[in-house]
């Protein structure tokens, strides 16, 4: 049963533009904060060479996860 006036498709773009974002509209506050540290983070690995190899990775997970886990959310 999707929450009242709480878009899937919504919360999976707004999720795909800024990682926690369609966690934040869909309520889930929790989730939200914690993609969005978790892309904040992969970025801040980015800017050195050896944390690339870390940070790279991270950001594929959380900007293939968090569209997806807002559009579970907001269906829930």
């Amino acid at each position: 049963m999707q929450k009242e006036g709480k878009s899937t498709i919504v919360a999976a773009i707004l999720s795909i533009l800024w990682p926690g974002a369609g966690q934040f509209y869909a309520g889930s506050v929790g989730k939200g904060i914690a993609f969005l540290i978790m892309a904040l983070f992969g970025w801040g690995l980015t800017s050195t060479l050896i944390g690339a190899i870390l940070g790279v990775p991270l950001l594929l997970i959380v900007y293939v996860w968090a569209p997806i886990d807002a559009y579970m959310v907001a269906k829930s």
